[in-house]
């Protein structure tokens, strides 16, 4: 007798997740770049956006004239950030419908607001209480990128990435078995095929 509780194929575990990360790493690089841009234009050096990231863990040090250290850290720290908000984007995108997740007007929605609330909680929660040289970056100029170069970036590279996995064959299970594989949340049954 077939069993027909549903099994959870151990090779999509994380998937929406780590397509977040990845769409996440691609927008956290437009942002960065558009970042820097504007601090060259706003009268900052190309690497204040690094060097503005590093004083997350470095604190006011990172302002010290030396800025090897600090643009590293600042590398390291948007590169960690933009894979947590990434992860936070695939978990929330993973309670929206399968046409949902893969529906760029929908996930444009999605990541503009999603940018605005990782604007608002950095600038506004977070720099507030912690990291006040922050506040002096900007602020209309942060909230746009954010939502524009971060969040519009993010929902289409997710959208791309969903439709591209949709678009591969499924792979077997490492479980076994036919009614191991799931397909869009369904476990594969005999009487499915």
């Amino acid at each position: 007798m077939e069993s027909t509780k549903p099994r959870i194929d151990r090779q999509s575990l994380g998937k929406l997740e780590m397509d977040g990360i990845y769409a996440s790493m691609g927008a956290g690089g437009i942002l960065l770049f558009l970042e820097m841009i504007a601090a060259g234009f706003t009268g900052g050096g190309l690497i204040t956006p690094l060097v503005y990231a590093g004083s997350i863990i470095m604190q006011e040090r990172a302002f010290e004239p030396l800025p090897l250290i600090p643009v590293l850290a600042g590398a390291l720290v948007h590169i960690a950030a933009c894979s947590v908000f990434g992860f936070f984007y695939g978990v929330v995108a993973s309670s929206e419908s399968l046409c949902a997740r893969e529906n760029y007007k929908t996930q444009l929605a999605v990541g503009a607001v999603f940018g605005a609330i990782i604007y608002a909680v950095n600038f506004h929660v977070i720099a507030r209480f912690m990291y006040p040289w922050f506040l002096g970056t900007g602020l209309v100029l942060q909230f746009v990128l954010h939502v524009l170069a971060y969040g519009v970036p993010l929902a289409v590279g997710y959208a791309y990435l969903r439709r591209w996995r949709r678009s591969l064959p499924n792979p077997p299970s490492p479980i076994g078995g036919p009614d191991d594989e799931v397909v869009h949340g369904q476990p594969v049954t005999k009487e499915s095929l």
